[in-house]
């Protein structure tokens, strides 16, 4: 969970080590001068946290060739020489990625799920398969990142879920732990990293609350207000596809992937290369499709109604690949919260980095997490 944290001096130089690190990502190659004006800050505080963060391998300076007086200028940039691990447990398969500090893939793994063993083999399993994988790495890895497929109960160290119920009965970190000993590790519910790198895109996201909605194997929420996920009691809060729907049945048994891939097991459906004209034609497709439409409009009206967020972002890669699905359901939704608040609902608007939201959003916690123990 993220927490407001306290102004003091050690806050405001972690928050100006991030600020630093991040410009650095997403402007570099930048002078010395040009990180201290972008960042408000004077030239010595920059020039201090850029040596910070050269000389623990996360960014690095190159000369510049020519100059035509004085010192030659230097040029920061992110460095290639540190790593971090993301490991996803929240589909079937066994997903570990290695990632640049700035968050770009380099190498990925994935070990496939052996239904004859339980739950824990298979984890056990794969954990020694990617040791040996990223063996050459760990050394210069910042930390690894768990996407976890419920919230996190550290106390017990058990993963709270219905999909993988073994996760609430063995522990899950010192498992993890004991294949990579000395990796910082940062456990969160996939969604909640998903939700703070997406509500990032979105333009003064610190001073809105924004409702972040995932749809894929299963479907969940967070909310993030100005910047942060609120703490609530058991981090069960914002989980829409837990909403009982109609006859028993949840909002997530009528959205997901997985219903849609158990209604067509014959195609052997994959998210990232879903193909829609394949089924376009088939009565229970066109059934899921129109269900489907009519939960989300009545998830996204009790959102409105429960948490009066500014704005509900939609990702999804298999509704987004249905011609014209995410552009219907954003015009009926308008229509019906329209009649009932007038010009005072929020926007709905989809992403396009869905898989990918969830891997970058741990890579920037880890990132963070290793930059405070530095500062």
């Amino acid at each position: 969970m993220t927490l407001e944290q306290p102004v003091n001096q050690k806050n405001i130089k972690i928050g100006n080590i991030i600020r630093i690190c991040e410009h650095i990502f997403t402007s570099g190659p930048v002078s010395r001068g040009e990180l201290a004006a972008a960042c408000g800050l004077s030239l010595m505080t920059a020039g201090k946290i850029a040596d910070l963060l050269k000389k623990n391998g996360i960014i690095t300076e190159k000369k510049e060739e020519e100059s035509l007086v004085g010192r030659k200028a230097g040029f920061l940039s992110t460095s290639d020489l540190r790593r971090i691990l993301v490991l996803d447990l929240s589909k079937t398969d066994f997903e570990m990625r290695s990632m640049r500090v700035d968050g770009q893939s380099m190498k990925g793994k994935i070990i496939p799920y052996e239904k004859e063993k339980s739950y824990q083999e298979n984890l056990e399993n794969a954990l020694s398969q990617f040791t040996e994988a990223f063996a050459p790495l760990l050394k210069e890895s910042l930390g690894l990142g768990i996407l976890a497929p419920g919230p996190y109960d550290s106390g017990k160290d058990i993963v709270i879920n219905k999909r993988f119920p073994e996760l609430m009965s063995f522990p899950v970190k010192k498992t993890i732990e004991t294949y990579f000993p000395g990796v910082p590790i940062t456990i969160d519910e996939d969604v909640k990293f998903a939700a703070r790198y997406a509500v990032s895109q979105v333009q003064n996201y610190q001073q809105k609350t924004i409702f972040y909605a995932y749809i894929g194997d299963g479907a969940g929420g967070a909310v993030v207000s100005h910047g942060s996920v609120p703490q609530t009691a058991y981090s069960y809060a914002s989980d829409f596809g837990q909403l009982v729907v109609s006859n028993g049945r949840t909002a997530e048994s009528f959205l997901s992937f997985e219903t849609l891939r158990n209604l067509f097991p014959e195609e052997n459906l994959k998210q990232d290369c879903f193909d829609p004209d394949r089924l376009k034609d088939d009565p229970k497709f066109q059934t899921y499709v129109e269900q489907a439409m009519d939960v989300l409009i009545w998830c996204f009206h009790s959102v409105m109604w429960l948490i009066d967020p500014d704005e509900i972002l939609i990702d999804s890669e298999h509704f987004a690949a249905i011609p014209g699905f995410l552009a219907e359901l954003s015009e009926r939704f308008r229509d019906i919260a329209g009649k009932e608040r007038g010009d005072y609902i929020p926007l709905l608007n989809a992403l396009d980095i869905s898989e990918n939201a969830k891997f970058y959003g741990a890579c920037n916690e880890v990132r963070r997490a290793f930059l405070r123990t530095i500062a």
